[in-house]
């Protein structure tokens, strides 16, 4: 059956990637009312659910690159003079491109003028919203839990169940694909990680919720998000506390509350 399925995904795979481009349509997520008719076509063509998990992730991924790519070749163009810009995209750079001898910019000297968050926003929601990211069990936890009484009047009892611990893996990811260097990546990340701290409109809830996919995406390892995010936090709080002391010489109730977010954060 096996050898059945690889036949019929060799000769019928491209019309089952055809399906999916068409169902991602100029959105780029697919819908709900469409995700029946693909798993239709594929039980017709004979694709197996495997190959056709692999179909799927490379239809997105093809959709995905040039994404990644734009979002790259911003922060490139927002971080890089442009002799360094030039000699990047050239054949020869050293590894010292990204120092550039300039003042940081931005509000906090950190380098966070220059919006590129819708499109990382974009980004995220095509992830998500296609369903990309796998949930893995990678152990159990106890959890208490109570229990209603089983008579009128009784009380409620209180019992310890194991529940299965879950991590989010990302097999696609913007590394992976090759259209964004380490450096750059987390210069990304660092981008996002700014933003969650400092903006205070609707949106930070979102940016601060979606900073974990954000770095899965990029294709960074735990470690490395949780080592910019602590050099960010601690670099804006103290920068905030500089740039108001040197302004209104004292700190108010509402520089109290934005470093009062801030550590919540850290």
């Amino acid at each position: 059956m096996e050898d059945v399925y690889e036949v019929h995904a060799n000769t019928f795979g491209a019309a089952y990637k055809k399906g999916i481009k068409e169902a991602l349509g100029t959105t780029g997520v697919i819908r709900e009312e469409f995700r029946a008719p693909l798993e239709d076509l594929r039980s017709r063509l004979g694709v197996s659910d495997q190959a056709a998990k692999d179909i799927y992730l490379e239809a997105l991924s093809e959709r995905m690159k040039p994404m990644i790519e734009y979002i790259s070749n911003e922060m490139e163009r927002l971080v890089l003079t442009n002799d360094q810009l030039a000699q990047k995209r050239g054949d020869d750079y050293g590894e010292d491109y990204f120092k550039s001898g300039q003042k940081p910019s931005g509000k906090l000297g950190l380098g966070t003028d220059g919006n590129i968050m819708s499109d990382i926003m974009n980004l995220i929601d095509f992830y998500v919203e296609n369903d990309i990211v796998e949930k893995e069990v990678v152990g159990t936890k106890k959890v208490e839990k109570k229990v209603p009484a089983e008579e009128e009047g009784g009380e409620e009892k209180t019992i310890t169940v194991e529940e299965p611990v879950y991590e989010s893996t990302y097999p696609i990811t913007a590394k992976g694909l090759q259209c964004i260097d380490d450096k750059v990546a987390e210069l990304c990340y660092r981008q996002f990680v700014v933003s969650s701290f400092t903006d205070q409109s609707p949106n930070a809830a979102r940016y601060e919720a979606s900073k974990a996919t954000f770095g899965g995406i990029l294709g960074l390892t735990a470690e490395q998000m949780e080592e910019i995010g602590s050099s960010i936090g601690g670099m804006v709080y103290d920068n905030y506390i500089t740039q108001s002391m040197s302004t209104k010489g004292a700190l108010d109730q509402q520089d109290m509350m934005f470093l009062a977010n801030i550590q919540g954060k850290l």
